[in-house]
């Protein structure tokens, strides 16, 4: 294809990108990437808004072609109306999504199934929002008057999400925000201040008593000879012949035969 061509084709899916919400930075990455190019552009016209749409369902179709399970491509455009329709219109049921076919394959489902794993239909009003948002805050009330504005947002924001996971994320952080500054007040100099890393102290020497070798012990001659403790041979034999000596001397009958000659 000639490079005219080819530099044509880029404007057109810029324009087309730009249409759909995504900033422009983000577009032009994409412009650059062949393979998002494709996906995006498939996306796009399976949607059916190839003249626009809003950011919000933009932004949700991207994620849709750079993230969806290869192994479930038949049943992408299902999941695009659920998005283009709003009835899927949060990361979290994006997510869900995902999850969901990544498991089914090209295999038939139920629609049924498919809302109630990812949350469609489900409203969580401003209220159970806020009253998890508390629950959350008064059982980390300890730690968050300890760090105060350094304290980890996204952990709570976790905390809350597990409880509510199809909660409007935008929501849950500014609730999230305005409960902050409702138990904290106004930055201070020292909120602002970085806390120095504590060093990690190093292990002190423990002196290895293992190389040090004594001296051992100069070994008993029972030591080297446990069979030392017994006579040897010969003694045996001597022993022996004595006893032989002494039960002939003082035999009666050897004595009385002597003494008749």
């Amino acid at each position: 294809m000639p490079a005219k061509d080819t530099c044509f084709d880029k404007e057109k899916s810029l324009e087309l990108f730009l249409r759909i919400g995504l900033d422009d930075r983000t577009a032009k990455n994409t412009v650059a990437n062949n393979k998002v190019t494709t996906n995006l552009t498939a996306v796009i016209h399976e949607a059916g808004v190839t003249d626009g749409c809003s950011r919000a369902v933009g932004n949700l179709l991207y994620t849709v072609a750079t993230k969806y399970p290869t192994n479930s491509l038949v049943h992408r455009p299902t999941l695009v109306e659920y998005v283009v329709s709003s009835k899927i219109k949060t990361p979290a049921q994006l997510e869900a999504a995902f999850s969901f076919f990544a498991t089914l394959g090209p295999e038939n489902f139920k629609l049924n199934e498919f809302e109630e794993a990812c949350g469609v239909g489900v409203e969580v009003s401003v209220e159970e929002i806020g009253n998890t948002v508390n629950d959350v805050f008064e059982e980390n009330k300890n730690a968050i008057l300890e760090e105060r504005y350094r304290t980890n947002v996204g952990d709570l924001f976790a905390h809350v999400r597990k409880r509510q996971p199809w909660a409007d994320p935008k929501i849950v952080k500014q609730l999230i925000d305005s409960k902050l500054y409702e138990l904290l007040g106004e930055r201070t100099a020292a909120d602002n201040e970085k806390v120095p890393k504590k060093k990690k102290e190093k292990p002190a020497k423990v002196e290895d008593k293992s190389a040090i070798v004594s001296a051992p012990e100069h070994p008993s001659e029972e030591d080297i000879n446990p069979f030392s403790i017994f006579p040897q041979p010969e003694e045996n034999l001597k022993s022996y012949n004595n006893l032989k000596v002494e039960k002939f001397q003082f035999n009666p009958f050897f004595v009385n035969k002597f003494l008749k000659k």
